[in-house]
């Protein structure tokens, strides 16, 4: 699945360790997803999880949506 989430991540000064724990998801798991790699495709809960982490920084330049994470999701569900 295509991914915005490293560039959207590093824009906003977070490390991979520091949005993984503001998300609450394993560190592996953002890494998976930043990587692209095969065969693995994150969960709604899971972009969810990330798109809220992000917006919670106090000193994010603007509010994400899903579509600006992950822009290749569509409707899944």
């Amino acid at each position: 699945m295509l991914s915005n989430l490293r560039q959207l991540r590093e824009r906003e000064g977070l490390s991979r360790a520091a949005l993984a724990r503001e998300a609450r998801l394993n560190e592996r798991t953002l890494k998976r997803i930043e990587d692209g790699e095969d065969g693995y495709s994150p969960t709604r809960v899971t972009m969810n999880k990330l798109r809220n982490a992000l917006n919670r920084n106090p000193t994010r330049s603007r509010d994400y949506e899903l579509a600006d994470l992950f822009p290749s999701d569509g409707e899944r569900e």
